[in-house]
């Protein structure tokens, strides 16, 4: 069965116009193709294990060639898993806010665990080379000001450039964004309106996906 990650890192709940909109762009997916399936990780409430002293230490062990045991093997196992259940899925929605002009903390976390060498990245013959390929990547984000092209801020967009770049990093090519914004800047109504242009944009592409 091709199974779909969704990861929502608002901590919004039913309030995340990121969320929102990735949910109903799933609803008319399924609808499609009723035999697939999503699989939802919550950042706000997953326990991820913590990228600390001992997974820097595993990590340096696994550099030499060293074969972990003990309590690194334990250490190790849990970053695995994540990145285990990362490369699982055959394609990938995020929705995310910005918070202070990037991600929220909790997505950092998630991708600081993920990002590893030899599980999704890897350098071959001297250059670097992702290893999650042959899958796409759909991002809605929500920014309470507009940081898109001609707003004239576009320069304070860390969140949506990082996205991309990461992705593609570990081996994504087909990554498409979606901008929900303004959200607070101009009311309610101007947030409720750029909701539904980008579900819009993001179903004119289902076919894609």
């Amino acid at each position: 069965m091709t199974t779909i990650l969704h990861i929502k890192a608002s901590p919004r709940g039913e309030g995340s116009y990121t969320a929102r909109a990735a949910d109903k762009f799933l609803e008319m997916y399924l609808a499609a193709k009723p035999d697939h399936e999503v699989r939802v990780l919550d950042l706000t409430t997953a326990e991820l294990p913590e990228f600390d002293s001992g997974a820097a230490r595993c990590l340096g062990r696994l550099h030499r060639g060293e074969e972990l045991t003990g309590d690194d093997a334990v250490i190790w196992g849990g970053i695995e898993r994540v990145i285990d259940g990362f490369k699982a899925a055959a394609k990938l929605v995020i929705s995310c806010p910005m918070w202070n002009f990037t991600v929220p903390y909790r997505l950092k976390h998630y991708i600081d665990i993920v990002v590893q060498p030899g599980y999704t990245f890897a350098y071959r013959d001297g250059r670097q080379v992702g290893l999650v390929t042959g899958r796409p990547a759909r991002i809605f984000m929500a920014r309470g000001a507009e940081y898109g092209p001609g707003s004239g801020r576009e320069d304070r967009d860390f969140q949506q450039p990082y996205l991309k770049e990461i992705l593609k990093f570990v081996g994504y090519t087909d990554i498409r964004t979606y901008l929900i914004e303004p959200t607070g800047r101009k009311g309610p109504e101007a947030a409720e309106q750029a909701l539904e242009r980008a579900v819009d944009e993001a179903l004119r592409e289902l076919a894609e996906f």
